[in-house]
């Protein structure tokens, strides 16, 4: 009796993925890094103004927004879910801190712009996780929602600009050693991001939950709360996008960061982070984000229109795709 207990009691951890198979460097979580130096030689070799300071600089002030994007799809991804609201909310808290600017101050504002894209993941994840809807409906409902009511608030408003100098313009325009603020910014949150996954109890549950959540459930994991929290991370990483965009451009507009949400699944996928969950790093979604930006950024110099830079951007993305299912069948066999 008490050996079939004990042997039951096992099982569960048995089929959750051990933490060396989680953090060990592999062939597809090197995909990632390995893509992105490849992309970066090919484009030193064909296009004469790629290899300067200037232009990585651009490279990455523009992918300072797509990093903090890519990492909070990060979260839900490694739960085998996606979110497809990003862009939306990041264009809702934007235009959320612009009108609370003149009423609350700047600090509170931003603050608010941050809490917007978090309530908006709070209540995605709600919604999947303790009701079991799927992650496409609710997201693309969401979506709809936040574009419209973003809209909405931005006919209602006489001004949708940054009034003054204050945070978000030193943000968005001073440097340090070279590089933007909003770089150094998403470097911080991005090492907060991997302090996560790597050594809270939560970062174990996401992977656990993601390997394995019937399983995760059997061990004690809270897994409806794992898994509304990572929604609310991302929605909070989608509001502090927003923050990013409004201290690039000066201006919050409604249709800011429009399919920005599918190239931040697509720097996980071409990153090497697993569709079926389980299994990605924090590293693996900022290569995939540089690999985005440093693609576009050299067709753009290249001189291609955006039409083709779309083309090759799908071609690139459905090339990972097969890779991530190639790499999962072959480990089954």
């Amino acid at each position: 009796m008490n050996t079939q207990l004990s042997s039951a009691s096992s099982q569960p951890w048995s089929r959750l993925p051990r933490l060396q198979q989680m953090t060990s460097l592999n062939a597809q979580a090197l995909s990632g890094p390995m893509a992105c130096m490849l992309m970066i030689a090919v484009m030193a070799s064909i296009s004469p103004g790629f290899v300067s300071a200037n232009n990585f600089g651009n490279i990455f002030s523009q992918s300072s927004v797509l990093f903090v994007l890519a990492i909070g799809q990060m979260f839900v991804i490694l739960i085998r879910g996606f979110d497809i609201s990003v862009g939306a909310v990041a264009a809702l808290a934007s235009v959320v801190a612009v009108q609370a600017m003149p009423h609350v101050g700047e600090s509170a504002a931003i603050m608010l712009g941050i809490m917007t894209g978090l309530l908006a993941g709070a209540l995605n994840g709600y919604l999947i996780a303790c009701h079991g809807l799927q992650p496409i409906v609710v997201t693309l409902g969401t979506t709809l929602v936040v574009r419209g009511a973003a809209t909405a608030l931005e006919e209602a408003a006489d001004s949708m600009s940054l009034g003054g100098d204050g945070m978000l313009q030193l943000l968005g325009y001073a440097a340090f050693l070279g590089l933007p603020l909003l770089v150094w910014l998403a470097a911080i949150i991005s090492l907060s991001a991997w302090l996560i996954t790597r050594w809270l109890p939560f970062g174990r549950w996401l992977y656990m939950v993601g390997g394995n959540p019937e399983a995760a459930r059997l061990v004690g994991v809270p897994v409806r709360s794992t898994e509304t929290l990572a929604y609310a991370l991302c929605g909070a990483c989608a509001g502090l996008a927003g923050m990013f965009l409004l201290a690039r451009s000066g201006t919050a507009i409604a249709t800011e960061g429009a399919g920005m949400e599918l190239q931040a699944i697509a720097a996980c996928v071409i990153g090497g982070i697993a569709l079926g969950g389980g299994r990605g790093s924090v590293w693996q979604a900022l290569a995939g984000a540089l690999f985005i930006q440093a693609l576009l950024n050299g067709l753009n110099l290249l001189g291609s229109s955006p039409f083709v830079s779309e083309m090759v951007l799908g071609a690139v993305i459905v090339s990972a795709g097969i890779l991530d299912y190639v790499v999962r069948k072959f480990k089954r066999d």
